[in-house]
């Protein structure tokens, strides 16, 4: 259970540092660069603050600024003065909170970030919850009551209760970033099975799927997605899963973008 703990600390804490290190960026004619908080941006001004914490805001004349880069990797350019600004068409999400509604009925209830790179190519997505048991007295847990099922010679006592799972996806999404957008990625997760298998467990699957919604303003978004790979079971009380076996996964996530 200590290693577990590291672990679920470790991916908490890279999913802190992920999401306040994001800073926007002024780039200026003269060569001069500031990294700040973009508020908004017109045809004349940039508004912005000197950070997230800021309570003052500022401004600058357009005509001084090279181009803008935001957190997400999308540029916006300043030309001449007879066309000095470019209307900001592209990517407005960074930043997408979302849930696995399904995997309620399977007895996990998980939350999951997602940050954007690489002009929204790269999506990063770190994953945490809890896990039960959906179906007290019918999974594996039950019939080993029963003692219909075998346990391995070296089982530890396992108690009841709330697991936790935590994982981490790495999204590449190809083609242009329109309403339904196709990835693909590594998917790795641990947890605690309490519903089916009653084990302590390492899947790690390549996945590919879509992304269905509009990027260009917050919003919902949906993403369908199938996985196929291995999964190691760590400590269970059951013979038959003691070394990688294939494993395969259907998954449907919803969430809110920024």
């Amino acid at each position: 259970m200590a290693l577990n703990f590291k672990i679920f600390i470790l991916i908490f804490t890279l999913n802190v540092l992920l999401t306040f290190s994001q800073t926007d960026k002024l780039f200026f004619k003269s060569g001069k660069l500031e990294k700040v908080t973009i508020q908004n941006i017109n045809k004349h001004f940039v508004t912005y603050k000197a950070s997230d914490s800021a309570k003052t805001l500022m401004h600058t004349d357009s005509k001084e600024l090279l181009f803008i880069e935001k957190s997400n990797g999308y540029r916006h350019y300043f030309f001449s003065e007879k066309e000095h600004f470019l209307k900001d068409t592209n990517i407005k999400i960074s930043n997408i909170i979302s849930t696995r509604p399904l995997d309620i009925f399977g007895g996990r209830l998980l939350l999951e970030h997602e940050h954007y790179f690489a002009s929204s190519k790269i999506g990063l997505v770190i994953t945490g919850g809890i896990t039960y048991d959906m179906l007290p007295g019918f999974g594996r847990r039950g019939r080993k009551r029963r003692g219909a099922m075998p346990q391995k010679n070296n089982a530890s006592t396992r108690p009841n209760g709330i697991g936790f799972m935590a994982g981490i996806d790495l999204n590449f999404y190809i083609g242009k970033n329109s309403k339904k957008t196709f990835f693909i990625g590594p998917r790795l997760r641990y947890g605690i099975d309490k519903t089916i298998l009653d084990v302590d467990a390492v899947t790690l699957q390549t996945q590919f799927g879509w992304r269905f919604g509009d990027m260009t303003k917050k919003g919902f978004l949906q993403f369908l997605s199938f996985g196929y790979g291995f999964v190691t079971v760590i400590d269970g009380q059951t013979r038959n899963l003691d070394r990688p076996i294939p494993w395969g996964s259907i998954n449907y996530r919803v969430g809110f973008g920024w």
